[in-house]
């Protein structure tokens, strides 16, 4: 375990497996309506991958327990990026801000970043966090795009405006089905990894036209994407629709769309990726992106928090599919370190 003492009477060093606790107590400190526990940081961590963790310790006297101030945390951005970007997270006791531990936290992951092969390192703030937003300004981040949020209040939605939709869908020969039933039907463990595979491969091409900063990536990795999406434990299977078109040898899939019940937020859903296929898309080039955002009052909710980067110029190489997703729960500026 490496540890940087630092000015000011603390410390900067690798996470360890006993500061899940400490890390509760500190994001409960930093904002008292943080819900998860233990158990779902370890859970997090464990689907994350390159995820670094530093936090910072203070050094009190001599026979009083230290404490964490500080946590930083370095991910990869994943998805359709390219592998050499990294986001950035920070969380400073409000007691002990302004006193050089967000930048320790900072300089360490920088670091981290950079015996990496980094090449940008994103971060968030809240338009309205001014001293967040000079926190980054101060050490190079400029801004890249903005995000909002929207919350359909499910209980008052009125659907008859997509009366018939269905009915449309299947006189051209698309089927929609669930993964739950898919996975039923497919019966023996190839046919289910099958199965698998073609949704993880749909969601590859179709998330190449979400709107993003980023140039076009490889992709999620198929093992990644079990991981993070299909084995997450908070995915409805009867919640994630597909789209096959039964006018073709196979009955490929051509779009998908899911959903995910919110941590310990009864009645809330967060709207996963909505994706379909390029040669399914009008000829009208239409796409947005979506993100979770906070529950609104009364009756079960549906989150999501729309992305757009700060230029408006389409990317030919990103296709010409649409590309909806729910990501965590951030929002605001976010700013990049250029390279």
């Amino acid at each position: 375990m490496s540890t940087t003492v630092a000015t000011g009477g603390f410390a900067v060093r690798d996470f360890a497996d006993s500061d899940y606790g400490g890390l509760i107590a500190l994001h409960r400190r930093d904002d008292p309506t943080f819900h998860w526990d233990a158990a779902d940081l370890r859970r997090f961590d464990r689907r994350s991958g390159g995820l670094v963790r530093r936090v910072a310790e203070d050094r009190v006297a001599e026979g009083r327990r230290s404490h964490l101030i500080g946590s930083g945390m370095l991910t990869a951005i994943g998805r359709g990026a390219p592998p050499q970007r990294y986001k950035l997270n920070l969380v400073v006791d409000p007691a002990r801000r302004r006193r050089g531990v967000g930048g320790a936290l900072c300089a360490a992951l920088e670091s981290a970043a950079l015996d990496r092969g980094a090449s940008h390192l994103r971060g968030e703030a809240q338009e309205t966090n001014a001293a967040a937003l000079a926190f980054l300004a101060k050490r190079g981040f400029v801004e890249l795009s903005r995000s909002w949020e929207s919350v359909l209040d499910v209980a008052a939605f009125d659907p008859a405006r997509f009366a018939g939709a269905e009915g449309r869908l299947a006189a051209a020969g698309i089927a929609i089905t669930t993964l739950a039933d898919e996975l039923v039907d497919a019966g023996s463990e190839h046919a289910i990894e099958a199965v698998r595979r073609a949704v993880h491969d749909l969601e590859v091409v179709s998330e190449r036209d979400e709107p993003s900063p980023d140039p076009p990536g490889p992709g999620t990795a198929y093992e990644a994407y079990v991981r993070c999406t299909l084995e997450d434990p908070n995915l409805l299977p009867d919640g994630f629709f597909l789209a096959r078109d039964h006018t073709k040898d196979g009955a490929p899939l051509a779009g998908l769309s899911y959903l995910f019940a919110a941590e310990k937020q009864s009645g809330v859903l967060k709207q996963g990726f909505t994706g379909v296929l390029p040669e399914y898309t009008r000829a009208k080039r239409r796409s947005s992106s979506t993100r979770c955002t906070a529950p609104c009052p009364g009756g079960p909710r549906r989150r999501t928090r729309a992305a757009t980067p700060r230029s408006a110029s389409p990317d030919p190489s990103r296709g010409t599919g649409t590309g909806r997703r729910s990501r965590c729960p951030g929002g605001g500026v976010t700013p990049r370190r250029p390279p």
